[in-house]
């Protein structure tokens, strides 16, 4: 970070490692021990320091963190057959089965495919005209005006 001291970032590391603000600023090469706890303090509430930790321990918090590909990569070895329980043994066929359902859940991109699948369904579906009910009345309505100009034509002759 721009503006420490070397001393600065030593003790704001050293401060990380222990928890200690006294211990952090002895060991990060600071020669007053006397008055160690208050310069400690006084070093630990700068602003710079301060920001200075608080973005080193997310830092290390990341670095932790298992990330969405780790998790997938560890599902798919189970899944596989590839890790072995705490004793050693194979992992369960229903284990496995729990594994490649997370995967399942997990990947997004067939979960957007869905979605997709989903909305085109329903797009189709409002854009087809509803089938109008079949009552039959034009065609016996036809039906019956052909019998009548049959009828007509027969009395004319």
């Amino acid at each position: 970070m721009k503006g420490l001291s070397v001393k600065q970032k030593a003790f704001a590391d050293e401060y990380l490692k222990c928890g200690n603000a006294a211990e952090a600023y002895r060991n990060a090469g600071y020669k007053n021990f006397s008055s160690a706890s208050v310069e400690a303090n006084k070093t630990l509430n700068n602003p710079k320091v301060a920001a200075y930790i608080v973005e080193r321990q997310k830092q290390i918090e990341d670095s932790r963190i298992a990330d969405v590909a780790e998790v997938m990569q560890f599902f798919t070895r189970i899944m596989r057959g590839e890790e072995k329980d705490a004793f050693g043994l194979d992992i369960s066929a229903s284990d496995r089965m729990t594994a490649g359902k997370e995967i399942l859940k997990r990947n997004i991109d067939n979960k957007k495919l869905e979605i997709e699948l989903m909305k085109l369904e329903s797009q189709v579906k409002d854009s087809q005209p509803e089938e109008e009910a079949e009552d039959n009345f034009m065609d016996a309505l036809n039906g019956t005006a052909t019998e009548v100009w049959e009828e007509s034509e027969v009395e004319e002759e």
